[in-house]
């Protein structure tokens, strides 16, 4: 993950969004359910903790993040490799990847602060909801960035059924045409395997 990406501006708005409901060094993150319990209540803990990110104003000096220059960086690098990515991507070449995700690409409806990389295992739980964020973090961007990750790490880790739970608890149902192109928007900044 390229640390460079994200904003310390943006991070501290978002720490200062939870509630102070424990020491963060007592908080396990929330992939490690036998470090803090309650296994079926997490999707809706995923859920309202990434609602009140995204709720979060974002500072007026962070800049959206530039998703063009971020995947254009990536391919000039050589760091999109189809061969590793998963099925339908894998048929294409790199080139045409980032031609369908560029022919598909629209800047956010509105821009809020993101987790980025929103992995299960980025947040830190304490008695049942959501006490901060590992580092680093701090974005601001289309909130189907951060729904298309934690979607996916959700599904994957949790199961199925837990996606339900998470969309609940986040409060409202994301535009799935945005949310299948963050999915390759998040395969192309190498967030998802």
């Amino acid at each position: 993950m390229d640390e460079a990406l994200f904003s310390s501006a943006v991070a501290v708005e978002i720490s200062a969004s939870f509630p102070v409901i424990s020491d963060i060094q007592g908080a396990a993150p929330a992939d490690r359910p036998d470090l803090h319990g309650d296994l079926p209540a997490l999707p809706g803990a995923l859920g309202r903790g990434l609602a009140a990110v995204h709720d979060v104003r974002p500072p007026p000096s962070a800049q959206p993040l530039d998703l063009v220059a971020c995947v254009q960086e990536r391919f000039v690098r050589g760091e999109i490799r189809p061969d590793e990515l998963p099925d339908p991507y894998r048929r294409y070449s790199a080139v045409r990847l980032v031609e369908l995700w560029q022919d598909r690409h629209a800047p956010p409806d509105r821009s809020v602060c993101l987790v980025g990389a929103a992995t299960i295992d980025r947040f830190l739980i304490d008695r049942g909801e959501v006490a901060g964020l590992v580092a680093p973090f701090g974005l601001v961007g289309d909130r189907h960035l951060d729904l298309a990750v934690l979607h996916h790490s959700i599904h994957d880790t949790l199961g199925p059924e837990a996606v339900f739970g998470f969309y609940q608890a986040y409060g409202s149902d994301p535009d799935l045409v945005r949310l299948d192109h963050h999915v390759l928007t998040s395969l192309l900044l190498g967030w998802l395997r």
